[in-house]
């Protein structure tokens, strides 16, 4: 039945606004082996050097206008900000199409992650969401629960 689904009634979104617990170590800890098997240990000592100057740069801009409009919080600014430091870093050490092979690497097990949470049951089959509006329930559901 619909109302078996884990993440029935809930908005699609939510696994990316609080992801399941652990999730995000798991990430952390995959995507820092994933970086010390591309780049080696040097690689690796390099990106966190670099990635600190460059956070440093970045914190001279003033994105203040950005919260005080609430078009985006302080936390997803520093986030961003990081992984724009991270990726510029990657960049310097390894060349462009390097480290762009290295990201896609990275982004496709983390997005079957996140995918992982935020889809139905795998257990649940397709025939079941045909039968009494399933899927139109389960969307509109999760709509209603969105702040």
């Amino acid at each position: 039945m619909v109302q078996n689904l884990i993440n029935y009634g809930k908005s699609l979104f939510d696994p990316l606004l609080k992801p399941p617990d652990g999730l995000l170590k798991r990430f952390k800890i995959k995507t820092v082996l994933e970086l010390w098997r591309e780049m080696g240990t040097v690689g690796l000592l390099k990106l966190m050097w670099g990635m600190r100057k460059n956070m440093q740069e970045m914190q001279h801009y003033d994105l203040s206008l950005l919260v005080k409009t609430r078009l985006i919080d302080e936390k997803l600014i520093q986030g961003l900000l990081k992984k724009t430091a991270i990726m510029k870093t990657i960049i310097t050490i390894v060349g462009l199409d390097r480290a762009i092979q290295i990201q896609r690497k990275v982004f496709t097990w983390q997005e079957s992650g996140i995918l992982e949470t935020m889809l139905m049951d795998p257990e649940f089959k397709i025939s079941d969401l045909m039968t009494s509006q399933g899927l139109i329930d389960y969307f509109a559901r999760g709509r209603k629960n969105t702040p």
